[in-house]
């Protein structure tokens, strides 16, 4: 087992097959909503003039125009972030698996990171399709349920350099994106406002974000959020799984390729998992991996839920969770 970063993979492997996040999906859902909202934002703006027998509330339809617009922009900036060179997840190679276990909407981390792990097939015991049924609590909406459903590629590893894949996504998850000098003194600047700083001290660091700004004014338009998608993670210390959703080409052709290379075990059962039945160590373990998916404010409701904890607890108790395990 080995770890790269992706601007320095070794060349010469042979052919390669190489598995991504589907382009076409991404354009399709980002235009669905970008068409579903200027149909709200029209029938707002002229619905009486076109369908004089329908009435529509207009704020209704122009709140609807505005969170399908945002619901539409997202899927054009996870369209943008798909047709980049970096949206790949795995490589399958003659001898060898890569798998890149930093996700495609992360593309501005830095680049000499080490995030892709290279696992020769001695190293893998068995691989196995899964599928899973999750029901969470929906955080937009008390007392329902969030359903999802999931398909996973798991690899069986015999690697002694496990825990060091371990180390490699923990940190990973707890990562921050890389900030602009701009951002840094705005960050500066709140917590001198915070603390009442006297006003000259204020007014310097006002004249310091306006001299960042000119210095550097483009470098300060980049995405520099944390995107909580983590599509790789070991669900116990020796099967590494690997999120399949919208991957293209799909699980059997990835199954396909590794048959002779490595053992294919039958499919796993399809898993259902309800908070509700969770308690203890299990409820933890299941905060965690919910985290882990990227699936935060699931997390936080869940806690809050459980354990009857206020948001900033419950918050605070995820990333104790992220951070120590």
């Amino acid at each position: 087992m080995r770890f790269f970063a992706t601007h320095n993979i070794p060349q010469g492997y042979g052919k390669t097959a190489v598995f991504r996040y589907s382009v076409f999906r991404s354009w399709l859902a980002a235009s669905f909503f970008s068409l579903i909202a200027l149909v709200f934002f029209g029938l707002a703006w002229g619905g009486d003039i076109f369908f004089p027998k329908m009435q529509f509330p207009s704020g209704l339809l122009y709140w609807g125009a505005f969170v399908l617009g945002g619901i539409a922009w997202i899927g054009w900036f996870n369209h943008r972030a798909r047709k980049r060179s970096s949206n790949w997840l795995v490589q399958i190679h003659p001898d060898s698996i890569w798998i890149k276990f930093r996700s495609h909407l992360n593309h501005h981390f830095p680049e000499q990171d080490l995030i892709v792990v290279e696992i020769p097939f001695s190293e893998i015991d068995w691989v196995r399709k899964s599928k899973e049924q999750v029901e969470t609590p929906d955080a937009s909406e008390q007392g329902s349920d969030w359903i999802s459903f999931y398909t996973y590629l798991d690899l069986k590893l015999n690697s002694s350099k496990t825990p060091q894949l371990r180390d490699a996504l923990i940190a990973e998850r707890n990562r921050k994106a890389p900030q602009s000098g701009v951002q840094e003194l705005m960050h500066e600047l709140f917590v001198a406002r915070k603390r009442k700083a006297p006003v000259a001290e204020i007014a310097q660091l006002r004249e310091s974000i306006q001299a960042e700004k000119r210095k550097n004014p483009g470098g300060n338009k980049q995405s520099r959020c944390t995107h909580h998608h983590y599509p790789v993670r070991l669900i116990d210390p020796e099967i590494l799984r690997i999120e399949w959703n919208g991957i293209r080409p799909g699980i059997k052709e990835a199954l396909s390729l590794l048959q002779g290379k490595t053992t294919i075990e039958s499919e796993g059962s399809s898993a259902k998992v309800n908070w509700r039945d969770l308690e203890g160590q299990d409820l933890d373990d299941w905060i965690l991996d919910l985290a882990a998916r990227g699936k935060t404010m699931q997390a936080i409701s869940l806690v809050q839920q459980k354990y009857g904890y206020s948001t900033t607890e419950s918050k605070g108790f995820v990333e104790e969770l992220l951070q120590n395990r």
